[in-house]
């Protein structure tokens, strides 16, 4: 992690937003869900993000999102996340059709699902004290 400002460490504390818009922030969240087994839902949702900025036509797209599906979704997915059926069902019938907003509500839901529990568990560990800690000490 690099120096790091007591103060936006602070602001990690506050806004999830804020977290996942700072590098060293989402390593160290990172961190923490490999501890808590849950890593796979914020490569998701950064799997998510990167979908489309490299795609030539929708021939590359739905190569994209297929690869994404495979990796997070399909039943069995190496990091398979937990969606609710009927976005899994969403995705997987346009699939073959995608466009950029064929994974919006998946990573919304992925989302919701790390900033109402991980996070809320994630400010309170003892890795983000740390962090908090080393941030302060670096300014003295």
């Amino acid at each position: 992690m690099h120096r790091i400002s007591p103060e936006v460490v602070k602001v990690w504390s506050i806004s999830f937003d804020a977290l996942l818009q700072n590098p060293d922030g989402v390593a160290l969240f990172e961190q923490f869900l490999v501890t808590e087994l849950s890593e796979e839902n914020l490569q998701f949702w950064q799997a998510c993000n990167c979908y489309g900025n490299n795609a030539v036509g929708n021939g590359s797209l739905v190569a994209e999102a297929r690869a994404i599906f495979k990796q997070f979704l399909v039943q069995g997915a190496p990091q398979q996340v937990n969606i609710d059926y009927l976005t899994l069902a969403e995705v997987s019938r346009n699939l073959e059709q995608a466009d950029g907003n064929l994974l919006t509500k998946a990573q919304r839901s992925v989302y919701n699902l790390m900033s109402g529990d991980s996070y809320k568990r994630f400010v309170q560990s003892e890795s983000f004290q740390q962090a908090l800690q080393r941030a302060n000490n670096a300014m003295i």
